[in-house]
């Protein structure tokens, strides 16, 4: 099995998919921002401690705060095509000035997200982006990656 995409970032495609990756942490801190900036306004708590007024509205904005951050600094590299190719031993990543593998056995578990696969090897988080891949060549990843002995969420 050899499957071959190609893919190139904007800001919206970068930041869906970064987004994706933090999870349920994201949700964690829109909850906990809007929660605390219910409390701030509701009691005396503001009145208090006024950094509080604009600590709460932060925690809402970081993680789109970080996807901006990170496409800032990432963006010479990632706006030129990435080429993929899926063969079944590993993930092979050529873009214009770096080139990477991702063996399947390294991976600890793979989550599917609307817009792509985020692929979890130890510490770190790969990205792979559906629209690299045409349905049925997304269809066939789907099916490879349940297959295979690794974690599948959803």
């Amino acid at each position: 099995m050899v499957i071959t995409g190609r893919f190139q970032h904007t800001y919206q495609s970068f930041r869906r998919l970064s987004l994706a990756s933090l999870g349920k942490s994201r949700f964690g801190m829109w909850a906990g921002g809007a929660l605390l900036t219910l409390v701030v306004v509701t009691t005396d708590l503001g009145r208090d401690q006024p950094w509080m007024y604009g600590f709460a509205p932060f925690m809402i904005a970081v993680p789109e705060l970080v996807a901006y951050l990170s496409w800032r600094q990432q963006k010479k590299l990632i706006t030129v095509p990435v080429e993929y190719e899926i063969t079944e031993t590993a993930l092979h990543v050529r873009a214009a000035q770096s080139e990477s593998r991702l063996d399947w056995a390294g991976l600890t578990w793979v989550k599917r997200t609307k817009h792509g696969w985020l692929l979890k090897t130890g510490a770190m988080q790969a990205i792979l982006p559906r629209d690299a891949f045409t349905p049925a060549d997304q269809a066939t990843i789907d099916a490879f990656l349940a297959a295979a002995p690794v974690q599948v969420k959803s």
